[in-house]
């Protein structure tokens, strides 16, 4: 009783209003089993329910209480509304025989449609449809939303109809006759069929064009098409009839997403099939526009309701109309009939769009205009772009006969010219081939005479000389390594200039890193008055991975040159790690660069002046080195100089650091440490590391102030160590000096990072170094028999010596052939062989196949072979591993490259 007096009290104002229903047209239907079809919009009554309070009960039981009113269209439109809409219909069998009847509401896209059914017997037929449920749960499987109404003779019912839906509330409603409805289906469907079947040809027939012609302006005029033909089907209800039936909630939202992906393709079509993208003419943007709004109206469904979204997609659909419209029309004056055509068919379009979106906002009435507006500006416009694609292919056609008959002309004169260009290129190729095999031969040629001298020197040092011998002795050792060094640049540089110069990734600690290249200029630095610092920022054991040779190669280039160029001051090295990017940079206080010069620095064979190689010497080849590796490691190379002031270089690269367990840095909180350290770069470079250690730096001028409560003390004067001792009775391991002298506890220049770290944590370098403390015991390979293949007696006489001096005993043969033999005879007696690859008679490429074939053929185990070669070329190194070495030392020998080699694969 309560809801009822609320229904009463909302609708108590309207029904005041209204005239009442006896002063209305009957909606009162008599037929027979002879009826045919009736349009029973004019004849419903219908009450808006905008509370949705409104239920079959309450509408059967108070029927004539409610203010029903007439419907004056013959198909009722109420555009976008939120209320619930119930319609009443009476049904009489005015015959005597059963009917069957079929009531029809042909407006699909419907989200809720219940059909009650009160018989004049009291029975209660409840039917329902719509996008919301399952379609197989409707009572007929029809696109439309049908429902069977099946009435004995003289029987009568009243039939409600409650439609509530988010988009337009359309309901053209009819009411069959059984065989009238099924002839009205078979024909309904063969003309959908055929206009269905004209969209599959013409998609069918563009494809085929696209795969002719490999125009993509086809192939996205084949995805618009596809997806109108799938928005068409889903708003006409067919593609809930046979694609998606048991997904309602895409049904429900297939109508817009259609519309947007729709627009997105056609609007990609327009600007491909007009060129408006090459022409970059100015209304590009208005059909990116297009794009761009479809996309974010499709991605906006998710969270927008059905009604928003249906009405901001009519708009845009009459913009893109608008916008191809204006766009073709543009187009004329380049495309011609082509452009006029798309522009007519876009005409259709558009106004067929304007029509059905002024039905669904409820403006014009629904009537076979309407209904079938767009479908028919959609046919034609199909056939016109069709029509226009063809006269574009006419188009195309006839400006590549012009375009080929000028390409045959141009064509005639690239034929000489490729000739010619052919015949340069295979000039070129074999000069290319004919330099890398006279570097290779050269550097061969080189690196045998320089291994015997480099060998006799290096086994010389160990001699008994005086210090004028040694003197000379040194010269000659340090002059080979000078002339491989430049070897070295120009095989180098002919890899960057062949695009093979590789880059390795393995663990490095900096901290050796820079002790080691501080050691090779310890000698040099003797000779000037200058202070070398190394500084690793920060100051700490940091590993990385990337390739240590060339990181090597760089560093020693940038300091070579900074001392080389430098006679008096300093010479700053800094080396920093931040995230994944390595950063060094080299300042000096040398002669400088000028300006002018500056930007070919890294230029091949490049130097600020010719006067510079006379005096200094270099080849010009180093910075452009250092550039390349720059370059493949992911970084670059700058140089900031002023003349006569000095210079500054920097080199960045990408590595990946190690997250491993590293040492601790030296704790010196609440020490105190006592500089008596004249030179204000060392002075400097030393205090910076204590402060970042925690430790407290203290500075004298003289012995006597320094008190007794320091914890170790710097000096920079032999003769001061014993002084200071004797004054504040420091041990003589705490106190430490600055110099060039070979005492326990000096601080040998260049000053490094690790340096100043084993002052105050001596053990340090044996951490880092480990495999570095296994060969320097006197007799590395000790207990080794070491069979050596090897022709020059020059280069006999240095492996000889070498191996003796390093504890193995060796038989040197001078050709593969004996090299066989003497494994036939004594496989079990040799642990290993070095084998040279340029030998008389059988090389040792050719010896160490047939060796690995013995070995295969008998079940043998293989025997390590290392290759000992003058050779030093990539093409080398991957010959000799295809022949079965396991590796690769090059000439002159490096004692510790060989021993790391040979116990690699042998234990002593």
């Amino acid at each position: 009783m309560l809801r009822l007096l609320t229904i009463s009290a909302h609708y108590f104002l309207l029904l005041c209003l209204l005239a009442p229903l006896s002063s209305q047209a009957s909606n009162r239907i008599s037929a027979d089993h002879d009826l045919e079809s009736i349009n029973v919009g004019a004849r419903f009554y219908y009450l808006e329910d905008p509370f949705h309070s409104l239920t079959s009960s309450i509408i059967k039981r108070e029927v004539h209480n409610l203010p029903w009113q007439q419907i004056q269209d013959k198909e009722p439109n109420f555009g976008y509304n939120e209320s619930a809409h119930w319609f009443w219909l009476e049904l009489e069998n005015a015959s005597i025989g059963q009917v069957e009847w079929f009531l029809e509401i042909s407006y699909p896209i419907l989200d809720e449609v219940d059909v009650h059914i009160f018989l004049d017997n009291g029975k209660h037929l409840i039917w329902r449809s719509g996008d919301t449920l399952n379609f197989n749960q409707r009572p007929i499987e029809h696109h439309n939303h049908v429902f069977p109404i099946n009435l004995e003779g003289a029987q009568s019912a009243n039939v409600f109809i409650m439609v509530r839906s988010a988009g337009s509330i359309q309901v053209p409603t009819t009411l069959w006759g059984k065989d009238s409805f099924y002839q009205e289906h078979q024909l309904s469907t063969l003309l959908y069929g055929i206009f269905l079947g004209l969209f599959v040809v013409m998609i069918l027939y563009n494809f085929f064009l696209y795969i002719s012609v490999k125009d993509n302006s086809y192939l996205f005029y084949v995805l618009f098409a596809s997806c109108f033909v799938l928005f068409f089907m889903s708003l006409n209800g067919y593609g809930f009839y046979y694609l998606w039936p048991n997904n309602p909630k895409f049904q429900q939202y297939s109508v817009f997403t259609f519309i947007a992906v729709t627009l997105i393709f056609l609007a990609e079509f327009t600007i491909r099939f007009l060129k408006v993208r090459e022409r970059r003419i100015w209304y590009l943007w208005l059909l990116e526009l297009v794009q761009y709004t479809s996309a974010i109206a499709l991605i906006s469904c998710l969270f927008f309701s059905y009604e928003v979204m249906i009405q901001i997609l009519m708009f845009l659909s009459i913009f893109a109309a608008g916008t191809c419209t204006l766009v073709g029309f543009g187009a004329r004056q380049y495309l011609g009939n082509a452009a006029l055509i798309y522009t007519s068919a876009w005409i259709m379009v558009a106004c067929g769009i304007a029509l059905l979106a002024l039905n669904k906002f409820g403006v014009l009435p629904s009537n076979w205009v309407t209904q079938y507006s767009v479908p028919a500006a959609a046919a034609l416009q199909a056939l016109l772009l069709s029509f226009a694609l063809g006269y574009r292919i006419q188009d195309e056609q006839r400006n590549r006969e012009i375009a080929e008959k000028n390409a045959l002309k141009e064509r005639l004169k690239a034929n000489q010219a490729e000739n010619e260009s052919q015949q340069i290129r295979i000039a070129a190729e074999a000069e290319s081939r004919a330099k890398n095999e006279f570097l290779a031969m050269m550097s061969h040629e080189i690196r045998t005479p320089l291994n015997g001298i480099m060998g006799m020197s290096d086994l010389l040092k160990n001699t008994n000389m005086n210090e004028t011998q040694s003197r000379y002795v040194n010269t000659i050792y340090h002059s080979g390594e000078s002339l491989l060094g430049i070897i070295n640049d120009i095989l180098d540089f002919s890899k960057i200039l062949a695009g093979k110069l590789e880059i390795e990734s393995v663990p490095i600690h900096l901290l050796d890193l820079l002790d080691q290249c501080a050691g090779i200029f310890a000698k040099d630095i003797e000779k000037k008055d200058i202070d070398v610092t190394l500084e690793l920022v920060p100051a700490k054991d940091i590993v990385i991975e990337s390739d240590p040779v060339r990181l090597r190669q760089v560093i020693l280039n940038y300091l070579s040159n900074a001392i080389k160029f430098t006679q008096k001051g300093s010479v700053q090295l800094i080396l920093s790690v931040e995230g994944n990017t390595l950063n060094l940079k080299v300042k000096d206080t040398g002669i400088g660069i000028p300006p002018c010069k500056q930007a070919s620095l890294f230029e091949a064979f490049a130097q600020a002046d010719t006067s510079t190689t006379r005096q200094y010497g270099g080849t010009g080849l180093g910075l452009a080195i250092c550039k390349k590796i720059a370059e493949l490691m992911g970084g670059g190379v700058s140089v900031e100089s002023n003349e006569n002031e000095g210079s500054v270089f920097e080199f960045y690269c990408q590595i990946h650091q190690q997250e491993k367990k590293l040492l601790d840095t030296p704790q010196l909180e609440n020490k105190k440490i006592a500089l008596l350290v004249q030179h204000a770069l060392q002075q400097s470079f030393i205090s910076q590391h204590i402060f970042n250690w925690g430790g407290e730096c203290l500075y004298y001028n003289d012995i006597k102030s320094i008190p007794n409560t320091i914890d170790y003390c710097f000096v920079d004067d032999e003769k001061q160590m014993q002084a200071v001792a004797e004054h504040t009775h420091l041990r003589p391991k705490k106190i430490f000096c600055i110099g060039n002298y070979q005492s326990q506890h000096t601080l040998r220049q260049p000053l490094t990072s690790l340096g100043i770290w084993q002052c105050f944590k001596p053990g340090i370098q044996e951490h880092i170094q480990r495999d570095q403390t296994e060969i320097i015991s006197d007799k590395p390979l000790n207990g080794l028999y070491i069979l050596v293949a090897e022709d020059n007696e020059v280069n006999q006489m240095v492996i000889k010596a070498l191996l003796r001096k390093l504890g193995a005993e060796s038989k040197i043969l001078d050709n593969g052939e004996k090299i066989i033999a003497e494994i036939h005879r004594k496989r079990n007696h040799y642990d290993l062989i070095l084998m040279d690859c340029e030998m008389p008679i059988m090389d040792g490429f050719v010896a160490t196949k047939n060796i690995r074939h013995e070995e295969t053929t008998h079940g043998h185990k293989p025997i390590p072979i290392v290759a000992l070669t003058a050779h030093a070329m990539d093409i080398h190194k991957e010959q000799a591993k295809q022949s079965g070495m396991n590796d690769f030392v090059s000439k002159p020998i490096k004692q510790d490259e060989l021993i790391k080699s040979i116990r690699r694969l042998v234990t002593p």
